[in-house]
């Protein structure tokens, strides 16, 4: 309900101003005049103090690069154009525009139910205007009504909507809704002799608003998983009950600017919030940034000046915090506690990239910072159950483990860390990369070595200017590379709505919020950003080949995936390769039943060959084709029975070739028409394939 409401919302506040002389007899004068806050119910969500709404709607709606890209979503058009509406009525009223541009106005987003939340609308009045010009203006834009049913309520229908809006004048005070059940609770709250202002966290934040800013934004986490329950999916509905307990009130001032929206302010944890655990932790700088790829669609990233008390101090939440329902303990087992502690972590990354692969899972990732990074190292192998110690593979001396991510880790920070089960790790000096994907993996390691990685993408770069260097806590979403994701975060109606504002959504680089320890109050820093230019990874894919790959193609290794005809010695490659004949495009990771990995690299040369290669860079068979292959080879079971055959094309034959590099009868099969591109290969449930050939 409340996605739908969105569009009448400038309608409402053109509104707010039209009808403050409506109510007869203007009783509000004999009625002491009241602060906007004092009709805001004390269970709202959030809310949005505007200074001057005429003015902060002429910056949105003039020149702005974010609000242009927000009206490429059907929601945010609607909008603008009532915004428009707006701006042309407010100019032809002064006495209108005046009352927009220095009066304060509340916008309290309200819960209706457990699982619904709607707009509540508060406009400091002032001294009324004549009556009939109000009522000529609600006559141009609505039809007014009187409702029966809800006594002393009045309400308009705007043009185009479908349900009226009802409001009363009190103290002093506009106040307006869609749903009467917000106005009777705002009745309530003007009656009642407590207050927003008289809760101690929102109090303490409000006193460090900012006066000269376009808005402030007042944020209550107690209130906001019911709110998120309504959009998200039900993986992730446990996941937000914690929200209840990680802070109290944030305030944010909102400064607009023609590309970008910053939100600083700070945020107010007490009791046992999870905030709070960082109270005495120094902010610090998420070098693993450095490390995590560029294709990395959103991150949870947590700094750690004295990572022992945190863990103590975490074990306390944990008890505070679970409910007496709850199957799982309460607290961690001391070993897991202790081993934590031994690792002395300095910092956590919890991400998600977007590689292609067909799970959430395979495509998240953890990367930790130990200061003890070799007692890490021997503990996480000292976890590594009999069943899981042939699982090694061995690259140059360096070892990928497979691993049970819970052994070690148990249920620390569990609302945050993805559920992995077995889990490949890699250490890299102080780093260690965990993955679900051996394949993955690899992926991250080419990233690294060939310096693809988030901190160095330009892209980013200009991003984080809008950033601290430094925090405890760092949250990402990259709205563009999270699209993949949306129908894993969100419900399926809200994906749906997502997936029709693809184009906007591209053209938003990213949203970034930070969290930094500052004794009782946590600085908080949030940062919206216009893309200025088409995505780095994009212009990459559209020019055709690897960014390190353009001088040639004859050394490969798994990792780096660098392939050159004259490449010289890198220290830091994993392994090194040379092939008989000049690469095509770019190596191809494919499944390999038969080997130890259980993955591998096939190339195809300009010499018409097909080269698998092993996760240790041995060459296991070369075989002649008939013609050079248009695209990727897949990785297909034509037979169901577990084993692994490679599938792929050229112009005229479809190929298939089995794990000893054997043709599988009938193929290479003729194409009834010459092929323009490669063949694309999806699985069905039934467990056949079906093939995707474009023809001339």
């Amino acid at each position: 309900m409340l996605r739908k409401r969105l569009f009448t919302i400038a309608g409402v506040l053109i509104f707010l101003a039209a009808s403050v002389g409506i109510w007869l007899g203007y009783q509000h004068l004999s009625q002491p005049s009241l602060p906007p806050l004092n009709a805001v119910p004390t269970n709202a969500i959030a809310l949005l103090k505007v200074h001057g709404p005429a003015l902060l709607w002429e910056k949105l709606a003039s020149d702005n690069q974010i609000w242009s890209s927000l009206r490429k979503t059907s929601t945010f058009d609607r909008i603008s154009q009532v915004i428009h509406t707006a701006n042309s009525a407010l100019r032809s009223d002064k006495d209108l525009y005046e009352i927009f541009e220095n009066k304060e106005l509340i916008i309290s987003l309200n819960p209706v139910s457990d699982t619904t939340a709607d707009f509540l609308f508060i406009l400091q009045l002032p001294v009324p205007y004549s009556k009939s010009s109000v009522e000529k203006f609600i006559n141009h834009y609505g039809t007014s009504n009187e409702s029966e049913e809800n006594k002393g309520l009045k309400g308009v229908t705007f043009k185009g909507a479908s349900s009226p809006f009802y409001y009363f004048i009190r103290n002093g005070l506009f106040v307006g809704s869609y749903h009467v059940k917000l106005l009777t609770a705002s009745v309530g709250q003007l009656e009642s002799k407590k207050t927003m202002a008289d809760d101690p966290a929102f109090a303490e934040v409000s006193r460090t608003a900012g006066k000269n800013v376009n808005a402030n934004l007042y944020i209550q986490f107690s209130r906001l998983p019911g709110f998120l329950r309504s959009f998200s999916t039900r993986a992730l509905v446990p996941g937000f009950e914690k929200l209840k307990n990680f802070a109290r009130w944030s305030e944010l001032d909102l400064v607009v600017h023609s590309d970008q929206l910053l939100l600083s302010g700070f945020t107010r944890p007490m009791g046992s919030d999870f905030l709070k655990l960082f109270r005495n932790q120094e902010p610090g700088v998420i070098e693993g940034l450095q490390m995590i790829p560029d294709n990395t669609a959103n991150f949870a990233a947590f700094s750690f000046a004295d990572f022992n008390s945190f863990a103590d101090s975490y074990n306390n939440y944990l008890s505070e915090t679970t409910s007496k329902e709850a199957t799982e303990p309460k607290l961690l087992r001391a070993s897991t506690i202790q081993n934590l502690k031994d690792a002395n972590l300095s910092e956590i990354i919890v991400a998600m990239t977007n590689t292609g692969l067909p799970t959430v899972q395979e495509n998240s990732l953890v990367l930790v910072k130990s200061r003890n990074a070799d007692q890490l190292e021997r503990m996480l192998n000292q976890t590594i159950p009999n069943a899981l110690q042939k699982n090694v593979l061995s690259i140059n001396g360096r070892e990928i483990r497979a691993i049970r991510f819970g052994d070690f880790f148990g249920r620390f920070l569990n609302n945050v860390m993805p559920d992995f089960d077995q889990v490949y790790y890699f250490r890299l000096d102080d780093f260690f990369f965990f993955c679900p994907s051996s394949q993955n993996l690899h992926q991250l390691l080419m990233n690294y070595l060939t310096g693809q990685t988030l901190a160095n993408n330009p892209d980013y770069q200009q991003f984080a200017q809008g950033l601290s260097g430094q925090s405890n806590i760092y949250l990402y979403y990259n709205t563009s590379r999270s699209i993949a994701f949306h129908h894993y975060l969100f419900d399926d109606s809200t994906a749906a709505s997502w997936d029709k504002s693809k184009e906007g959504l591209e053209d938003i680089e990213g949203v970034g919020l930070q969290f930094s320890g500052a004794d009782e109050l946590f600085f908080t820093h949030i940062a919206i950003k216009q893309k200025n230019q088409p995505d780095t990874l994009q212009r990459r894919i559209n020019k055709g080949s690897h960014a390190l790959a353009d001088s040639g193609e004859t050394i490969v290794s798994t990792d780096t995936i660098i392939f050159s005809d004259t490449l010289p010695v890198n220290k830091n490659a994993l392994w090194e390769v040379i092939v008989d004949g000049k690469i095509i495009r770019q190596p191809y990771h494919v499944k390999a039943h038969r080997l130890s990995g259980k993955e591998a690299l096939i190339v195809f040369t300009a010499n018409q060959k097909a080269i698998l290669i092993d996760q240790s860079g041995k060459q296991i068979w070369s075989i002649p084709l008939t013609e050079i292959p248009l695209g990727e080879a897949h990785s297909v079971d034509y037979f169901k029975n577990g084993k692994i055959q490679y599938l792929f094309n050229s112009r005229n034959y479809l190929y298939l070739i089995d794990a000893n590099g054997k043709t599988v009868a009938p193929f290479p099969i003729k194409l009834p028409e010459p092929a323009t591109a490669a063949i694309s290969v999806v699985k069905l449930q039934d467990g056949d394939y079906r093939i995707f050939c474009p023809g001339e």
